[in-house]
């Protein structure tokens, strides 16, 4: 027990409570700068998310359908196109033909107009935001470029079709940029839950 007596006792008794306020100042201070910390980083994350992961994600979606509802439908059609004329006895009527004709045309009217724009836009976005990327996300920035530049050379007949063949042009090149996206993607939003 305490001899508050004692002459000394009052210094101590000054210095203690002192002391255990500036312990609760210290603990107060340094939780609000952990909140800020907390929040400053989860705006960041919000912002990778909101800025370019998801657009980026949304436009790969976007193009992954269209491609695949092409993918499916040219299928389908080279499918039936031989029971057409075998039904038809070679002479396939110019009606049918027509849609097959159309079904092509569609296809490469959209990869002009919509497909490869949108590749474009990703590209564009890419560049502007890549500010906001994950370290991991930045390792594509040469291969999204260069897919994307090689379709819009092929596009305005600056490259023959016997050099694109011969490039091995195809979107499973950027796969690992799709899988990196995802990854990213779902990190970050574990991240801002957690």
């Amino acid at each position: 027990m305490y001899d508050s007596t004692w002459p000394g006792w009052g210094l101590w008794q000054s210095i203690i409570t002192g002391a255990t306020g500036l312990l609760g100042v210290a603990i107060g201070a340094s939780a609000t700068l952990s909140g800020k910390k907390r929040s400053r980083k989860n705006k960041r994350i919000k912002q990778q998310l909101e800025e370019f992961y998801s657009p980026l994600l949304g436009i790969h979606k976007e193009i992954r359908a269209k491609s695949e509802v092409r993918k499916k439908l040219h299928f389908l059609a080279g499918a039936t196109w031989p029971e057409e004329v075998k039904v038809h006895n070679r002479n396939v009527p110019k009606e049918i033909e027509s849609k097959y004709d159309a079904l092509v045309q569609f296809s490469d009217d959209q990869l002009k107009q919509e497909i490869v724009p949108r590749y474009v836009a990703m590209v564009e976005l890419y560049m502007q935001k890549r500010w906001l990327a994950e370290d991991s996300t930045l390792k594509f920035d040469y291969i999204l470029v260069e897919f994307v530049e090689i379709w819009k050379r092929f596009l305005q007949n600056t490259i023959p079709r016997s050099v694109l063949l011969s490039l091995d042009h195809s979107e499973t090149k950027l796969t690992p940029f799709y899988d990196d996206l995802q990854k990213c993607f779902d990190d970050l939003r574990k991240q801002l839950k957690s």
